[in-house]
């Protein structure tokens, strides 16, 4: 009997473990790191150029609620634009220009419908939204194309959103590759732009604006 209790209890816990291992539970969690470039567009008003490109690399913890339903949170870093405003003095006719570098780290919420796996590619589109952190360096100031003075950095909390599109590629069981690409908004920048401490009766306009960008990354998922 003791022997038979011995055996009935391996099996049970045997049995047990399979079902553990087998449970979709332990594959619906996930990891991700990503690195990848931004594109930020033309502010408007009187800043007279694109920003430029930024770097970016952030990393996040993802769930899988269904086949096709995926989200995860994440924190992306973005360093350096650069934002430039122009503008002339209405009375001495003087030529005015501003311009800063521009760094922003997004925590976003995110959601993906993967639309069908195609052998070991997985199509996708998603949306996301969270808060944007935006850090203005010190300001450089110019008149008629000669520098005159440096004036304050600025940081700004800003409500921040995101679409993207992009495809997954399983490398393994556990690992895939990801690559996509995303608009982004992260809210507005503040730029010291007031030139009358420097003699000029006109200020630059624009002291905020609106940062986004075009943003093609390419990155991992581990999942558990």
């Amino acid at each position: 009997m003791r022997i038979l209790s011995s055996v009935v209890l391996a099996a049970g816990l045997f049995t047990a473990g399979s079902a553990m291992a087998q449970d979709p539970i332990l594959d619906k969690t996930y990891l991700r790191l990503d690195s990848g470039a931004s594109f930020a567009r033309n502010p408007g008003d009187n800043y007279s150029t694109d920003p430029g490109a930024a770097a970016i690399i952030g990393g996040g913890v993802g769930y899988r609620v269904n086949n096709h339903i995926r989200t995860d949170v994440t924190i992306t870093h973005r360093t350096n634009y650069t934002v430039k405003a122009a503008g002339t003095d209405p009375n001495t006719t003087d030529a005015l220009n501003a311009k800063a570098n521009v760094r922003s780290t997004t925590a976003m919420a995110n959601v993906y419908y993967d639309i069908a796996k195609l052998n070991r590619f997985t199509p996708y589109v998603g949306a996301g939204a969270g808060a944007s952190y935006n850090s203005t360096s010190s300001v450089q100031k110019f008149i008629n194309g000669g520098l005159v003075g440096e004036d304050s950095s600025a940081t700004t909390t800003q409500p921040a959103w995101q679409v993207s599109a992009g495809t997954s590629v399983a490398i393994t069981q556990n690992v895939s590759a990801d690559v996509g690409y995303r608009y982004q908004d992260l809210g507005k920048i503040k730029v010291n732009t007031d030139m009358t401490p420097y003699g000029e009766s006109g200020a630059l306009t624009g002291g905020k604006t609106n940062l986004s960008a075009h943003e093609v990354q390419a990155g991992v998922r581990y999942n558990f």
